[in-house]
């Protein structure tokens, strides 16, 4: 018997809750098996005297809609081409952007670290770093913030006060995302209209938002989970569009080995998983008055704390002390990387990451493990670096 067909569409609205019209090109990507629509009205009793116990019917009222999807990141293959699913993580509160890599010498006062502004001392262009550099011997990566950095000036870091020379000007870098803040008076581009096709039959919600979650298993892809939450605007019979190929088919899925994983400047073992969760808290924006005459205008987003959880290899406290860095309250960099080939390389970074649950555990006989919850901290929106390069 075939499986179930299912087409997953996203399109970056203009207006926020102002519904875009859906063509072909907005499947971004292969969605998993597990993606679903997940209808919501709200029922409101009358609550009127009877003289019997039987119930009036309800009064329906504003309609939600919740698209729950996943997919295996992958990326564009090259350093060049924005990867397909950019969209999608700026429907996380993400602002995404052509990442740039510039050559520099030897680092005083270093590292450079992840989040933190770089300032060119000739041009003043400046940028944000996508993940930490402690030497010269890597070009630094950022996305670009203003003007353009240019060869033989000094860079200072914002944070930790680095310095460093550089050599080149800089050289396309792939793509980067930092969480941002919206309102719909700053002309940020969150809001998307979603509509998923299933086996003849679709949904929309438009004005949608989404939360974010990556899970990393030992040899396996990136499995990216997200909820995309708005009115539910419209339903009904349709013909799929029938997409057979889509733009990263041929890119390699990255796999996570060789991952490059840093806690502070701790190379942790026996991991099995990561998640790294950034949740949103999804809300409507209410208002009777508005002529969709649904009662929602679009969706808004309560940022909640970004989390890692992980296990990993119990080790004495010499080698590195889990339980004083937690009772202390430190903050120190967190460090992934997801792949191994240009142009479908992801790195995650955090520079102030800090413990907010170390306990004893097993996942085997014998095999004395650490599990790990950290949270994700910042001060100016670099909680999370997202690197594709």
């Amino acid at each position: 018997m075939p499986k179930t067909l299912f087409e997953f569409a996203v399109e970056k609205e203009g207006t926020p809750g102002t519904a875009e019209t859906i063509v072909e090109a907005d499947v971004l990507t292969r969605i998993r098996n597990d993606v679903r629509a997940e209808p919501d009205v709200d029922m409101h009793s009358l609550d009127e005297v009877s003289a019997v116990s039987s119930m009036t019917p309800d009064v329906a009222g504003r309609a939600m809609i919740t698209f729950p999807v996943s997919y295996n990141l992958r990326g564009p293959g090259d350093l060049v081409t924005a990867p397909t699913i950019a969209d999608m993580f700026e429907a996380a509160v993400f602002s995404g952007a052509a990442a740039k890599t510039i050559a520099i010498g030897a680092i005083a006062n270093g590292p450079f670290v992840a989040g933190e502004i770089i300032t060119g001392g000739t041009s003043l262009g400046t940028g944000i770093v996508l993940q930490q550099i402690a030497t010269g011997s890597s070009p630094i990566a950022y996305i670009p913030i203003s003007g353009t950095l240019q060869t033989t000036e000094e860079l200072t870091g914002s944070f930790s006060g680095a310095t460093a020379d550089t050599s080149a000007g800089p050289q396309d870098g792939g793509y980067g995302w930092r969480p941002n803040d919206w309102n719909d008076d700053d002309g940020s581009e969150h809001h998307v209209t979603c509509k998923l096709f299933r086996d003849g039959f679709y949904w929309t919600g438009r004005g949608c938002l989404a939360d974010w979650q990556i899970v990393l298993t030992n040899g396996g892809p990136g499995v990216v989970t997200q909820s995309f939450r708005g009115p539910w605007t419209l339903y009904g019979d349709v013909s799929m569009f029938g997409v057979t190929a889509y733009p990263e088919d041929d890119t390699t899925v990255p796999k996570f080995l060789n991952a490059g994983i840093y806690i502070e400047d701790e190379q942790p073992t026996g991991i099995r998983e990561i998640t790294i969760a950034f949740p949103n808290n999804l809300e409507p924006v209410e208002d009777a008055n508005d002529t969709a005459a649904d009662g929602i205008l679009y969706m808004d987003y309560d940022r909640q704390v970004p989390t890692v959880r992980l296990a990993v290899d119990q080790v004495a406290t010499t080698t590195y002390n889990y339980f004083s860095k937690f009772r202390a309250g430190d903050t120190f960099r967190f460090e992934c990387t997801l792949g191994d080939t240009a142009g479908a390389k992801w790195t995650f970074s955090a520079r102030q990451a800090q413990f907010e649950r170390v306990i004893p555990a097993e996942q085997s006989p014998r095999r004395a493990m650490f599990e790990v919850e950290l949270t994700l901290r910042g001060t100016n929106n670099e909680e999370l670096m997202i690197w594709q390069h």
